[in-house]
């Protein structure tokens, strides 16, 4: 036959063993039912832009086509890195749905 002092320590592990599973269980239960993270770039999940390097007379360094294919508008972000304070430059967005749906003959 065991001690007292035998079989409590044998209980109180058990208990601890069982505590520790249920706080598993539960994390996992809650992690199950959140929401994923998804990143969003001013409002909108990233990937609804899509960015277009390429070259234009009087840019040296480059720049980058902006093209938003939900709202069909193009814009052009270039970085001018020739002196102290690198300066970027944006093109106010075109809209192309005019010229894109009169070209499918949707106007």
């Amino acid at each position: 036959m065991q001690s007292p002092t035998q079989s409590s320590k044998i209980k109180t592990a058990v208990l601890c063993g069982l505590v520790a599973l249920n706080a598993l269980l539960v994390a996992l239960l809650i992690a199950r039912h959140t929401p994923d993270k998804q990143a969003h770039a001013a409002g909108r999940p990233v990937g609804d832009v899509i960015a277009i390097p390429g070259n234009l007379p009087g840019f040296p360094d480059g720049v980058v086509f902006m093209y938003d294919p939900a709202g069909q508008r193009l814009s052009v972000i270039s970085v001018a890195t020739a002196g102290r304070n690198p300066e970027v430059q944006a093109m106010r967005p075109m809209d192309l749905a005019p010229l894109l749906n009169a070209a499918t003959g949707n106007r």
